[in-house]
């Protein structure tokens, strides 16, 4: 007989019931986010796989009875090895576009290395048909090719409408928030620390620890592949943003239901937002330091010192050996090899005279990897007098 376990504390079981004190559970249970706390957190909740991302426990601040949803809600999936606690979650399927675009990254960070940590409560949709249509596939209705618009007698109600809606609301809420809390951001940092927080890939994280694609409906043979797939486990959580901002009145749409959207985004993205930002402050250092790539594809960095000193070189560089080149008739061309590497893009310039390769450099910045490039050259045909 498999190992049970006790959990002390309120569990909400799968039919939403509190137990108060300790319980023996069977080998699967439900457990609300708000107690999510008092799991392991040290291990992906992918499959049970070890995972570098680790957070301090938070404690999340609920929301208003009349803004957050019942305890049969608030529910993600949990199994229960056989000494800890840990959240396992399938891994979810790669994103329809890499069918059309190979070289599209599905997500910018993988999937299990996302950090798992306590959830606020999710905001009510008070509206009964909005709360349904959040969680309809298209699947469910007939697809006409070449439709307008829908007809008046029969609209289709799937979540496609309200996904784009809350698309447009998440992306206004989440630019704002980083305006405010990180002003010295450049706008390509922010727009990009905005691309790692709605990525597909998080809202499909955050989706499966809200337990939101266990409740889509769908055709029963698909559910299975559905319910794993990146996109529609994404689209669920953009619709449930527009579910909720149109449960209320349109005169209080603005006044009130984006400042419960509000408070609810920001604190749940608060712990994810400083994890991604780590990362793209280390990847930006590595990636500064980085100066080629190795036959096995390995990056090679090089001392902050001796890079600085490198580029500060060959600063002009360019323009001097295109203009020794002009006047001695010689023909000079530069040839680009873009690499894609795991810290960024890497480009590197081939400095070729007369058919000769003479210099190379290869740097982040493709102006400075042609500088470095004219700089090698320069030495190499003795333009340099000899420094």
């Amino acid at each position: 007989m498999p190992e049970t376990l006790v959990a002390s504390g309120p569990i909400t079981t799968a039919k939403g019931l509190n137990v108060k004190g300790p319980q023996r559970q069977s080998s699967s249970f439900f457990a609300s986010s708000s107690e999510y706390q008092s799991f392991d957190h040290t291990r992906s909740a992918y499959n049970g796989d070890p995972s570098p991302a680790k957070l301090g426990k938070r404690k999340a601040e609920p929301l208003s009875e009349e803004q957050s949803i019942s305890p049969v809600e608030d529910t993600i999936p949990f199994s229960l090895p056989s000494s800890k606690l840990i959240a396992t979650l399938p891994t979810p399927l790669p994103s329809k576009r890499l069918k059309f675009r190979p070289g599209t990254k599905d997500c910018l960070i993988p999937v299990e290395r996302l950090p798992v940590y306590p959830l606020p409560p999710l905001p009510l949709i008070t509206d009964e048909s909005l709360r349904k249509q959040v969680f309809v596939h298209h699947s469910k209705f007939d697809k006409v090719k070449g439709k307008f618009q829908e007809p008046e007698d029969n609209p289709a109600t799937h979540y496609e409408k309200l996904e784009h809606v809350g698309d447009s609301i998440l992306g206004m809420l989440v630019t704002t928030w980083l305006h405010e809390t990180k002003p010295l951001l450049t706008c390509g940092t922010a727009s990009k620390l905005k691309s790692h927080l709605v990525s597909n890939a998080t809202l499909s994280h955050l989706s499966g620890l809200y337990g939101l694609p266990q409740r889509l409906d769908a055709e029963a043979w698909n559910l299975p592949v559905l319910r794993n797939q990146t996109d529609v486990r994404a689209a669920l959580m953009e619709a449930f943003i527009a579910a909720v901002y149109f449960s209320f009145p349109p005169e209080e749409r603005f006044t009130r239901a984006l400042p419960v959207l509000d408070g609810w985004l920001r604190e749940m993205y608060d712990p994810l937002c400083d994890f991604f930002f780590e990362h793209m402050k280390s990847e930006h250092e590595q990636h500064s330091r980085a100066v080629g790539v190795e036959p096995d594809g390995e990056v090679r960095f090089m001392e902050e010192e001796e890079r600085t000193r490198i580029d500060k070189s060959s600063r002009g560089m360019l323009k001097f050996i295109k203009h020794h080149a002009s006047l001695q008739g010689w023909k000079i061309e530069f040839h680009e090899t873009v690499y894609e590497t795991t810290v960024g893009m890497l480009y590197e310039y081939r400095c070729v005279v007369n058919g000769e390769d003479v210099g190379s450099g290869t740097r982040a910045d493709k102006k400075m990897a042609k500088n470095v490039a004219a700089l090698e050259a320069v030495k190499t045909l003795g333009l340099d007098g000899g420094d």
